[in-house]
């Protein structure tokens, strides 16, 4: 009796140090994470400092000439300053407005298309080439045929970005969608799912992830396709406020506004990647492992 008192004895012993090692492992990699995690830090910020640093010095101390290159307190000056003015009330709101119809036009296009050319082969076979032969156009060459179409108002820029988009969309969704698990095919056979139930129940579920990061990388085209097409012809709009900056050398603004440009973007695309990392965290447990 005594002996097998001694065992589970052990035994418990054993089981203890066991969950204290995977303690102490756990508590060791949240330390390292969390110096690496510093570290980047540490390196990113003091290169930003450095930067614009150097950057102020040179243009203070007149080694390179400040008209063409500006300096760092005047762009920070000059950005306090449009915040309250017409770059941010009017001109930035109809970039926003061109951006996100275009984003939101070149989804629908874009994902329709794909999954047509998914489930229904014969599609793809007979319009690839079609698709590969207008996306090899430059778009920037059709900005002026956009602008004799639909003129120098939000249409043609939403037009711009619709052709510039739409493709990245579809073939991004095209490469996705057929990336489907070999395995969760054979197993949608084995259950006798038909075409439709197939893509919507282990296809489409499976691509979100990509899809995600397509969506992403459209949402940024979407800004620089809107900002492009005001450049070179528009009433309003940031890239308009651009082009007016720098014929007038005003270069602390130009900065200014692609201070402005890159804040907005980035804020933009941080909030939809919150929002889409609801649908995607099955994925993160999925690879976890739990």
């Amino acid at each position: 009796m005594s002996t097998i008192e001694s065992s589970r004895e052990v035994s418990g012993q054993v089981v203890v140090s066991a969950e204290e090692g995977k303690q102490r492992l756990l508590i060791e990699a949240q330390r390292s994470e969390r110096r690496h995690l510093i570290q980047t830090w540490c390196i990113r910020v003091g290169f930003i400092i450095l930067w614009l640093g150097s950057w102020q010095l040179f243009a203070a101390q007149r080694i390179l000439n400040p008209v063409f290159i500006g300096e760092p307190s005047g762009i920070w000056h000059s950005f306090t300053g449009m915040l309250g003015g017409s770059v941010v009330t009017t001109d930035l709101r109809v970039t926003l407005f061109e951006s996100i119809v275009g984003f939101l036009a070149s989804l629908i296009i874009g994902l329709s298309v794909a999954y047509c050319f998914v489930r229904f082969s014969i599609l793809e076979r007979a319009f690839r080439p079609i698709v590969t032969a207008v996306n090899s156009v430059p778009r920037i060459a059709l900005i002026p045929i956009f602008i004799i179409w639909f003129g120098f108002g939000p249409m043609s820029k939403i037009a711009n970005i619709i052709s510039f988009v739409t493709f990245t969309v579809l073939l991004g969704a095209i490469g996705a969608f057929t990336a489907s698990d070999r395995d969760h095919m054979l197993l949608s056979k084995v259950l006798g799912f038909n075409e439709r139930e197939r893509m919507w129940k282990f296809v489409i579920p499976n691509a979100v992830p990509a899809l995600a990061n397509i969506f992403e990388l459209a949402l940024i085209y979407s800004f620089l396709g809107a900002i492009t097409a005001e450049m070179l012809g528009g009433a309003q709009g940031v890239g308009v406020r651009l082009v007016l900056f720098a014929n007038q050398y005003q270069t602390n603004n130009y900065f200014a506004v692609l201070f402005l440009i890159v804040i907005v973007t980035v804020a933009i695309v941080q909030g939809m990647r919150l929002l889409l990392k609801r649908f995607v965290k099955w994925r993160e447990v999925e690879m976890r492992g739990e």
